[in-house]
């Protein structure tokens, strides 16, 4: 469990680069954080899931809970900027399907 959205992710990535390789060792979530981190990780065995999520931090604001206008000013045009998510319950959210499932 990688728990800032990806900045850990990227320090146990380098520190055990060796161990990821092993094969068997560890399988990744399968979504985008996981992916985006461990991509030549399988999704699939019985080694270690590697999970990542969001960071609790108040000051960490993912793409999804942006304003519609910051989201479209960015290019975005997908279900999020029609209708933004709420920091807390989209974390909350998060947290719930991933480390409490």
């Amino acid at each position: 469990l990688l728990r800032d959205g990806g900045g850990s992710a990227k320090i146990f990535a380098k520190a055990h680069a060796a161990w990821l390789k092993e094969p068997g060792a560890f399988r990744r979530r399968d979504d985008a954080l996981a992916k985006a981190a461990f991509p030549k990780v399988p999704t699939t065995g019985e080694g270690v899931e590697l999970c990542i999520l969001l960071s609790a931090s108040p000051a960490s604001n993912p793409r999804e809970t942006w304003s519609a206008a910051k989201q479209r000013q960015k290019g975005h045009s997908d279900q999020w900027a029609a209708r933004p998510a709420a920091l807390y319950p989209f974390k909350r959210r998060q947290w719930f399907d991933v480390c409490f499932a």
